[in-house]
């Protein structure tokens, strides 16, 4: 469990810029606002995804699917990262693709969002 200076910090730590840094920010804001699993993360798909409504369908473990709903900044860091994505990103519908139009995180091996929760966190239990 993150106290609220461990995520304050992984926000200010997050970088916004470009494709990767609009990606990682979505993925931080995703886990902190939504509580998702890595594996539920990773297999987000387009065709659950209503930014209108800002909700999010979840399949998680035993496959039982949950509704999750976004707050405002979520869905416009999702808006915003479904436009640089784009459509045409290779064939899958999955919500977050490397840059091969691949399904990830899991084929990146440890994504740079998880090692930096994982940093802030060990820093809290240093402390």
């Amino acid at each position: 469990m993150l106290d609220d200076y461990q995520v304050l910090a992984i926000l200010k730590a997050s970088s916004r810029k470009g494709k990767n840094g609009v990606r990682n920010y979505a993925i931080i804001l995703l886990f902190l606002d939504c509580g998702l699993r890595l594996s539920e993360l990773t297999n987000l798909r387009l065709a659950g995804l209503s930014l209108h409504h800002r909700s999010l369908r979840v399949q998680g473990k035993g496959a039982k699917e949950r509704m999750v709903y976004l707050g405002e900044r979520t869905s416009k860091v999702l808006r915003k990262w479904l436009a640089y994505r784009g459509q045409n990103l290779g064939f899958s519908d999955h919500i977050f693709l490397d840059r091969k139009g691949d399904p990830g995180p899991t084929r990146w091996g440890r994504p740079q969002p998880l090692m930096m929760i994982d940093s802030h966190c060990n820093k809290g239990r240093k402390n």
